[in-house]
C-alpha cells in the first residue's frame, strides 16, 4: 500500500498517478526507470553482441575469398560477385591496396639492392656499344679491379641513397585503383549499350575488384622469384595477368549474364585500355621516382667527394 506524497491519498498498487493531485507514484516510477534502464542496457548488448559477430563473419567471409581465390579463382568470384556484401567487398579493397602498396616497395627495394649488378651490366654494355661503333677498341668488360673499385664506390653511398617508399607506395596503389576504376566504367559501358538485361552495379565493381587478386598472388611470387632469375620472374608475373584476363573473362558469362562472344570483347576491350592507361601512369611514376633517386644519389657522391 502506498500514499501520495504530496495530498496523502490512498493509491492502489497499480496506481501510476494520484488520483486526487495527479502527483505521480514514486514507487512505480522508480519501477518503471529501471525497468527501462534494464531493458535499453539488454537492447545496447545485444546490439554490440550483434555487431561483434556480424564484424567476425565479415572478415571470416573476405578471408575464405582471397585464400579460396587461389585456389580456385573462376568459382570463388563467381560467389564473390553474387553473394558477396558490402563489408566484405571494403575488406577486399583494403587488402588490395596494402598488399600492392607494399609489393611495390619491395620491387623498388629489390632493385636498389642489385644496384651493383645493374651498374656493372649497364656499363658493359655500354663498352659494348663503344666497341661496336669504334672496331678497334677493345670490346673487353670491366677488369676485376675496375669492378672492386665500383663495387666499392657504390656501397659506400648505398646506405644514404634515399628511396622515396612512401611515394612508391601511393603511387602502387594509385595504379591499383586506376586498374579497377576502368574495368568498372567499361563493364558499365558494356551492359548499358549492348547488353539486355539489367545488372546492379555495384556486381559491376567487385567482378574489377576480384580480378586483381590473381596478378596480385602472382605478382608476389613474381618478386621472391626474381632474386633467382629476372626473365623467370617476368613469366610469373605475365602468368599472373593471363590468369586474371581469363578469370575476367569467364566470370562475366556467368556472374554478369553476358553472352560469350560479348564477354571475349569486354575483356579485350577492358584488358586494352587497362594495359594503355597503366603504361601511361606507370612511365610517368618511374621518371619521378628515377629523379628523387638520382638526386640523392648525386648528393651523397658529393658529400663523399666521389
Amino acid at each position: 500500500m502506498a500514499y501520495c506524497c504530496k495530498c496523502g491519498t490512498k493509491l492502489n498498487n497499480e496506481d501510476l498517478f494520484c488520483p486526487n493531485c495527479g502527483e505521480k507514484n514514486p514507487v512505480l516510477s522508480q519501477k518503471e526507470e529501471k525497468n527501462h534502464k534494464n531493458y535499453t542496457e539488454l537492447n545496447n548488448s545485444n546490439s554490440t553482441i550483434t555487431s561483434n559477430v556480424s564484424n567476425s563473419v565479415n572478415f571470416k567471409d573476405a578471408f575464405n575469398v582471397i585464400i579460396n581465390m587461389f585456389l580456385r579463382p573462376a568459382s570463388t568470384a563467381e560467389k564473390f560477385i553474387n553473394n558477396a556484401d558490402r563489408s566484405i567487398a571494403i575488406i577486399i579493397t583494403i587488402f588490395v591496396l596494402i598488399v600492392q602498396g607494399f609489393l611495390g616497395m619491395w620491387k623498388v627495394s629489390q632493385i636498389i639492392s642489385n644496384i651493383n649488378k645493374l651498374t656493372i651490366n649497364i656499363t658493359n654494355r655500354i663498352m659494348e656499344f663503344i666497341s661496336l661503333l669504334q672496331p678497334g677498341t677493345s670490346s673487353n668488360a670491366l677488369s676485376s679491379n675496375d669492378l672492386e673499385y665500383f663495387t666499392r664506390e657504390i656501397e659506400r653511398i648505398r646506405p644514404y641513397v634515399k628511396i622515396p617508399y612512401g611515394k612508391v607506395f601511393i603511387q602502387n596503389c594509385t595504379l591499383i585503383i586506376l586498374a579497377v576504376l576502368i574495368v568498372f566504367i567499361i563493364l558499365c559501358l558494356a551492359n548499358s549499350m549492348f547488353s539486355r538485361g539489367k545488372v546492379e552495379v555495384f556486381k559491376f565493381y567487385k567482378t574489377a575488384l576480384i580480378i586483381t587478386l590473381p596478378a596480385l598472388y602472382f605478382e608476389f611470387f613474381s618478386i621472391m622469384l626474381s632474386y633467382l632469375s629476372i626473365n623467370l620472374g617476368l613469366a610469373i608475373a605475365l602468368l599472373g595477368l593471363i590468369i586474371s584476363l581469363a578469370c575476367f573473362s569467364i566470370i562475366i558469362g556467368t556472374a554478369l549474364s553476358f553472352t560469350k562472344n560479348f564477354s571475349v570483347f569486354t575483356a579485350s576491350a577492358a584488358a586494352i585500355f587497362t594495359a594503355i592507361a597503366l603504361s601511361a601512369c606507370l612511365k610517368s611514376f618511374i621518371a619521378s621516382d628515377v629523379t628523387d633517386i638520382a638526386a640523392s644519389i648525386m648528393n651523397a657522391i658529393k658529400n663523399f667527394n666521389l
